[in-house]
């Protein structure tokens, strides 16, 4: 079985295939172990690095690969009707967010809560996801993606133009404001950054984008080299804490968070993420967490718009394709061709 996607590090163990071959930044081989029980029924796997959609949708339709990844909405709707092709969709915890840098010494303005507070009143959630988006991504407002216990689902915001200015101006933002905008080099993420440029201009804030590498990216964010980033979060474990002690923990010598990354000082927000992690207590648990969410999603540098729901290429010649809801690739060992 081949797959071709945007880089080829596997996001899941595979200890029902081993590895038997990498060349760095191109392809890894797994072959199955003699060791596995059950036995996987596919010999072999090959991950190829395709860096480009189009060129992923074409080996799909062609029969040159069996699987493609991270196909944008164009490419997915004109594979629909193509023979021996078709289209699963798999759950996912990823959650898609606008995070600014509010240390970044450039522009202060990123700093101001007024501009966060008007970026919410900026995106059009519901364009963006039924039209650009064509349905791969749902619109999702919250840190917990659904699926989540005690995940928020209220959705407040939508485009409000007139909003946003009195925000902005009450805020002291200046029109005609610039900011980059750090995004990956790959549907849907260029096309969602020229969505935001444009609804942002509307109310005199320019956003430059900035397309780089999906490693270049994390490195940045990483290395507070950036001014805002659009990106996805996934959950590292099905439980509330794993998304909280990202977006709502910073403490003095701890963890490099996403709040750290943005630059975000929550010394009492930061407290009660702790508490929430180890109260044992069913409910008021719940509790801790639908505040803490309420929180972020009502005023922090986060503006959380999307929640993903993975879509995968597939030739008709495979069976018992599955991946879980995290971020995952097919369970090779129950695949068969």
């Amino acid at each position: 079985m081949t797959l071709a996607m945007a880089g080829c590090v596997p996001t899941q163990p595979a200890a029902a295939l081993i590895l038997s071959g990498n060349v760095p930044q191109q392809a890894l081989v797994l072959e199955k172990s003699a060791y596995a029980r059950p036995q996987p029924l596919l010999k072999r796997v090959l991950l190829k690095n395709v860096s480009d959609a189009g060129a992923r949708r074409l080996l799909i339709q062609q029969g040159d690969v069996d699987v493609a990844y991270q196909l944008g909405a164009d490419q997915v709707a004109a594979l629909q009707d193509a023979p021996g092709v078709r289209i699963a969709t798999f759950p996912s915890s990823l959650i898609y967010y606008l995070g600014f840098n509010t240390k970044d010494a450039q522009q202060p303005a990123l700093g101001n809560p007024a501009l966060w507070q008007a970026a919410r009143w900026l995106v059009d959630y519901d364009a963006l996801a039924a039209q650009l988006l064509k349905g791969q991504y749902a619109v999702h407002q919250s840190i917990l993606p659904n699926g989540f216990d005690g995940a928020l689902e209220t959705t407040p915001f939508h485009y409000d133009l007139a909003k946003a200015k009195a925000l902005l101006q009450q805020g002291g933002i200046a029109p005609g404001t610039h900011f980059a905008l750090t995004v990956v080099n790959q549907p849907p993420y260029i096309d969602v950054a020229q969505a935001l440029q444009a609804s942002f201009a509307k109310a005199d804030l320019h956003i430059d984008i900035q397309p780089v590498a999906e490693s270049e990216l994390w490195s940045k964010m990483r290395g507070r080299n950036f001014q805002s980033i659009f990106i996805y979060w996934g959950a590292d474990y099905i439980d509330p804490n794993t998304n909280a002690s990202a977006f709502a923990l910073n403490v003095p010598g701890g963890a490099k968070t996403l709040a750290w990354r943005t630059g975000w000082e929550i010394p009492q927000l930061s407290a009660s993420t702790r508490a929430a992690a180890g109260e044992s207590d069913v409910a008021k648990r719940r509790a801790l967490y639908t505040q803490l969410q309420t929180t972020v999603q009502q005023d922090s540098p986060f503006v959380v718009m999307l929640q993903g729901a993975q879509q995968v290429a597939l030739r008709q010649s495979l069976s018992h394709a599955r991946q879980g809801i995290g971020v995952s690739l097919l369970y090779f060992d129950e695949v068969s061709k």
